[in-house]
């Protein structure tokens, strides 16, 4: 059930032929409207994004395919480094509940790592646990598996990480809870990572 609703929701980035994402498609509360969330540095930190220059892509039954998007507004917050762009496009993908996280709640942070762009599968569910729930909305993020390889470090894996959604699962039931922002570290110390969580989403979506 969970993987049918991540097919949906999750999306691949790629602005400009060269600087690489990940994102998560919302609806308002009452379905009149449609977004794109993701981390701001995603778009390059840029004010005006133009739909030619964003390609979207989902995995659909473990293949890429082609989302065609509109971008009818850009909704940005420096400090926070988070970028919604409310969409015109695809209807086809489900009105996902929020969640409010705790310290030591276990979730999976979902997208497209670059590490495995040439993957069969690229979409990767990373488990990880909510070691921190701090002011102005910032999650702190342990994965609960190691980020680094042999040969790559933390912040070569991860790198297109950046703009993953941060999911709750119970039972069948899907959670969307915020949004991965960068490692905790530029060094990728202790295998930790920066969200912002769904209410900080909200509340710029009100500003």
């Amino acid at each position: 059930m969970q993987d049918k609703m991540y097919d949906q929701i999750v999306v691949k980035l790629n602005y400009k032929d060269y600087q690489y994402g990940s994102g998560v498609l919302l609806w308002s509360a009452d379905k009149k409207h449609k977004y794109l969330c993701t981390a701001w540095h995603c778009l390059n930190k840029e004010e005006n994004i133009e739909s030619k220059s964003l390609f979207v892509s989902r995995q659909i039954n473990g293949k890429l395919e082609s989302l065609p998007i509109t971008i009818c507004k850009h909704i940005y917050n420096e400090e926070l480094d988070v970028s919604i762009l409310e969409i015109e496009g695809s209807s086809d993908f489900p009105l996902i509940q929020v969640m409010d996280l705790c310290r030591g709640d276990k979730t999976n942070i979902v997208g497209f790592p670059y590490a495995l762009k040439d993957a069969f599968i690229p979409r990767y569910p990373l488990e990880s646990k909510i070691v921190g729930v701090l002011e102005n909305n910032f999650l702190q993020i342990n994965s609960e598996r190691t980020l680094s390889t042999y040969e790559s470090p933390v912040k070569s894996v991860v790198a297109g990480c950046s703009g993953s959604g941060i999911y709750f699962e119970y039972l069948e039931e899907l959670y969307f809870c915020g949004v991965v922002i960068m490692l905790s570290s530029s060094e990728g110390a202790f295998e930790s990572l920066n969200g912002i969580n769904a209410k900080g989403i909200q509340k710029i979506l009100l500003e």
